[in-house]
């Protein structure tokens, strides 16, 4: 088993739906005390940004539902990280704004590790958290139960719902 919050391209794996998986910009309080805090998506342009491998372009939306496109080739993209992970640490470390799922960062967002960027808006991509497993005519009866586990033990819900109104 595995999660997974980008989309099941692999056909070889199947994938149970945990959670929508809302992404917001996030930064480390001593990287916005040297660079400052953008106060609009145009801002972004002037910072630098943890992007992923793609560089590709990317819609955000406001509360109010007004769109920007979020541009990687617009900004100054030293550090290329495609791991969820990679990003959250790095931004931890202050090395950039990030992208990143809420669940990931909560606690650190919560304990002012991390404070957000441009808090009424995240990403608009529709992204999912899954829980992943190899396609097999039946499960074990353990990894059945785990996953039933893990699924009644995770509230992916409330560490999202309650952080983006």
């Amino acid at each position: 088993l595995a999660l997974r919050s980008a989309p099941l391209e692999d056909s070889s794996l199947l994938g149970r739906k945990l959670a929508d998986d809302t992404r917001v910009l996030c930064a480390a309080p001593s990287y916005i005390e040297q660079y400052g805090q953008p106060l609009t998506p145009d801002d972004l342009e002037t910072h630098r940004f943890l992007s992923w491998s793609t560089l590709s372009v990317r819609k955000i939306i406001h509360k109010d539902g007004q769109i920007a496109l979020l541009d990687p080739t617009k900004m100054m993209c030293r550090t290329i990280l495609d791991d969820g992970t990679s990003q959250r640490l790095a931004t931890l470390e202050g090395m950039g704004i990030s992208i990143n799922s809420l669940w990931s960062v909560a606690q650190d967002l919560d304990a002012r590790h991390l404070v957000r960027v441009l808090p009424d808006w995240r990403l608009h991509d529709q992204s999912v958290l899954w829980l992943i497993y190899p396609k097999s005519n039946v499960l074990t009866p353990k990894v059945r139960c785990f996953m039933d586990f893990l699924i009644s033990r995770l509230d992916i819900s409330d560490l999202t719902a309650k952080r983006f109104a």
